[in-house]
């Protein structure tokens, strides 16, 4: 087995279903925590993490989370398949906690966001045995974010989010 720590940039949007027309900005948050793996074989293992996750996510219509910073405590649990010495694929499930919303118009609040969602991810982490390992995955959410009960016409609110990072062993 080995640990280490993680940090990351996050490139995160809300992916709005049923609507085309309504778009939010891409904007970058950050994320650090801490992960675990046990190899299961010579090409398999498995890998929780705990991260706190920051979000950021901007658009220009009056809609959830307009402009706000969203903060999660995420736990992705990760399959990692070594392709060879320089290469590893990661896959899995992830469940992110509601910490917090700081909302700039002051409009929206902790409330208003699912607490609890699930997310799948993939991605790829570059020269996985070093002591310090490059790490990108994309992040697709699976959980509707709007908890208003407020009938909704825009569409649903799903999180996604490219992250960037470094692990350090």
């Amino acid at each position: 087995p080995s640990a280490g720590i993680l940090g990351a940039a996050n490139f995160s949007k809300f992916r709005i279903s049923g609507n085309d027309n309504l778009n939010f900005d891409t904007k970058v948050g950050w994320g650090a925590g801490a992960y675990l793996n046990f190899p299961l074989g010579k090409t398999i293992s498995f890998e929780p993490q705990f991260m706190y996750n920051s979000m950021y996510y901007s658009t220009d219509a009056t809609v959830l989370l307009q402009d706000a910073i969203v903060g999660y405590f995420s736990i992705p649990l990760l399959l990692k398949f070594h392709l060879g010495k320089n290469f590893a694929l990661t896959v899995g499930p992830q469940v992110d906690f509601l910490t917090g919303v700081d909302d700039e118009s002051n409009v929206w609040t902790k409330d208003d966001v699912t607490k609890t969602s699930w997310s799948i991810n993939g991605g790829i982490e570059v020269m996985p045995h070093g002591r310090v390992v490059p790490f990108a995955r994309y992040i697709h959410g699976l959980t509707n974010m709007d908890n208003t009960g407020n009938p909704n016409t825009v569409g649903e609110y799903y999180n996604q989010n490219i992250q960037v990072g470094l692990k350090l062993r």
